[in-house]
Parts: C-alpha cells; structure tokens; sequence
C-alpha cells in the first residue's frame, strides 16, 4: 500500500530531515543573509517529494537546474497569457 503506516511514518521522517538540512545550510550557515523564498522552497519541496516518494536523492544542480527551467516555464505561460 503507497499509503501504510509505514510509508507515512518513512516519508514525515524524509520531511524532517530534509528541511533540518535546509535550515542548517541555509538559514544557520548564512545568518542575516538574504534569499530567495520561492526559489528556496521550490528546491526544498523537490527534494522532499524526490526523496519521500522515489528514494531518490537530488543533488543541489539538479535542483538549481529544475528551479531555472520552471522559472523559463511560469515565465513563457504568464506572457501567453496576456
């Protein structure tokens, strides 16, 4: 079952996990320094679902990568829209 006990119990653990890491290398590594929420948050919710979901393990240019190809996306739609 995608949704046992278990699995929830796997993927809140990948949950916490993974933002104590985000916390650790972006907000207790760089005190005071400022960044881009939307794209940190994107970077972070990926690495979640590729983690919770796949077991798989983004590395950071993976995710920077993805971050800057959605951004092209958002962008191209929002001018269709218009």
């Amino acid at each position: 079952h995608a949704f046992a006990h278990k699995h929830i119990t796997r993927m809140k653990e990948v949950c916490y996990e993974k933002l104590e890491e985000w916390i650790r290398n972006t907000i207790d590594s760089k005190p005071g320094k400022s960044f881009d929420v939307f794209q940190e948050m994107q970077q972070l919710s990926l690495r979640i679902i590729c983690k919770a979901a796949f077991e798989y393990d983004m590395s950071d240019e993976e995710a920077t990568a993805y971050v800057i190809e959605n951004d092209t996306y958002l962008y191209e739609v929002a001018c269709k829209q218009r």
